[in-house]
């Protein structure tokens, strides 16, 4: 099978978003009583040209970070937010293999949450308790040193929620 250029970005992407990405639903603590909560895509790395061909797809943002540590380089992160994460989500999905879970659960979350800014839809109970349940569960899939993300993702589709 012969890959076109995009998709051979894509795939490069899908890389680098395994080795040094994160997909992850936040709760803002500041927002509680409005339920509110986000889905952010992030990549770090002490090069600058690999956050230049993140920027490819004209989303997210790149912020310097200089090390408090001198065992420690500076470093870069690129953030997307919102559907600006959904959108790089779905054209990374098929060559995702270790961030896969976590991202047919940010998919899921987005379809089953939405609003273009998730948290502000209300604090109607259901909707936080569906907030809460896909914040929890990407927490597990992104719990470091575990084994879990077949047990957490197995009762999920892209299609919808829960089987």
């Amino acid at each position: 099978m012969e890959l076109s250029m995009i998709d051979l970005k894509r795939a490069y992407l899908a890389g680098i978003i395994d080795g040094e990405g994160c997909i992850r639903i936040y709760k803002d603590p500041r927002r509680l009583k409005k339920a509110y909560y986000g889905l952010t895509l992030s990549v770090g790395s002490t090069r600058k040209e690999l956050m230049d061909f993140i920027h490819i797809y004209g989303v997210g943002h790149t912020h310097y970070k200089k090390s408090t540590q001198s065992a420690h380089k500076d470093s870069f992160e690129w953030m997307a937010v919102g559907i600006d994460a959904i959108s790089i989500i779905l054209k990374v999905l098929p060559y995702l293999i270790i961030k896969k879970p976590q991202a047919m659960l940010a998919l899921t979350f987005w379809k089953d949450c939405p609003s273009e800014r998730v948290g502000l839809v209300g604090t109607d109970k259901d909707i936080v308790e569906t907030r809460e349940f896909y914040y929890g569960e990407m927490k597990k899939l992104n719990a470091t040193g575990t084994e879990n993300s077949d047990a957490v993702t197995s009762n999920f589709e892209i299609t919808g929620g829960e089987k």
